[in-house]
């Protein structure tokens, strides 16, 4: 029973430290990585800025390295980043998109994080569920911080602004 059980354990590490990807200097096309990762896979991200428009795939958490630190800029072609199911974006500075994070699917996360600067609302929730936990959304010019229609939305702990 002790053998089957630290060999579960060791499974479970080894699979565990195999699910986090991290984004070096020499590696900079994020889409790339979101789309080859699976479900549950982290992908880390450095501090810098990324002149990027992302869809981030269902199950997929992408971690930037602070909000004050890693700066996802859209180049104001479209949303920054679009979330399917199950996908998180967290610890990033997201910029100059048409808006900042749209929801395309059900339950994304999107958590300690600063929008702003962006053309239309900071976060557009329509049609999918939402969790919004400790962001910052200011300085977006459309018409809401956190615009949601025909979804659940949970937010606590953000400043709109």
């Amino acid at each position: 029973m002790k053998k089957v059980a630290i060999s579960f354990l060791f499974v479970s590490y080894f699979v565990l430290i195999m699910g986090i990807i991290p984004v070096s200097g020499y590696s900079l096309d994020i889409q790339a990585l979101i789309d080859e990762a699976a479900p549950g896979d982290i992908i880390s991200v450095p501090a810098g800025r990324y002149r990027v428009n992302l869809i981030l795939k269902e199950g997929v958490i992408l971690e930037g390295a602070g909000a004050d630190q890693t700066i996802l800029d859209g180049r104001g072609k479209g949303p920054v980043v679009v979330g399917e199911a199950g996908g998180i974006i967290k610890g990033f500075t997201i910029t100059n998109g048409i808006e900042g994070v749209k929801t395309a699917g059900s339950l994304m996360g999107v958590f300690e994080n600063i929008i702003t600067g962006n053309v239309g609302s900071g976060i557009r929730s329509g049609g999918g569920d939402c969790v919004i936990i400790n962001n910052i959304i200011s300085g977006n010019i459309g018409p809401a911080g956190i615009d949601t229609a025909r979804s659940y939305v949970m937010a606590a702990n953000n400043t709109i602004c």
